[in-house]
């Protein structure tokens, strides 16, 4: 009886110690730097600048992606972060994105 009890409880630990760490799964993107973003601390750069690129055609009402001038886009918003690391993404967007026609 006590040594089903002991493998119950060691059986248990084993579980549990096997069991992954879950990391951070939200992150508000209006609060991503530049310098995090370019240095992967949030996340995948890519996977980022997709979700940028979607949140800035929904601004602008679009379903089109060009995707010659995403990839144009992403690496004017690379060369801009270079220079200013401590502003958030969002912002950087703001201020750059072209109105609309």
């Amino acid at each position: 009886m006590r040594t089903t009890r002991m493998a119950g409880w060691a059986l248990a630990l084993a579980l549990l110690a096997g069991t992954p760490a879950t990391a951070q799964t939200t992150v508000d993107a209006g609060k991503i730097t530049c310098d995090q973003w370019l240095t992967f601390k949030v996340a995948d750069p890519d996977n980022i600048a997709i979700w940028l690129s979607g949140w800035v055609h929904a601004r602008q009402n679009s379903t089109l992606i060009d995707l010659q001038q995403s990839k144009a886009n992403i690496q004017r918003l690379k060369e801009i972060c270079i220079r200013n690391p401590d502003i958030t993404l969002m912002k950087l967007i703001e201020e750059h994105e072209k109105p609309k026609k």
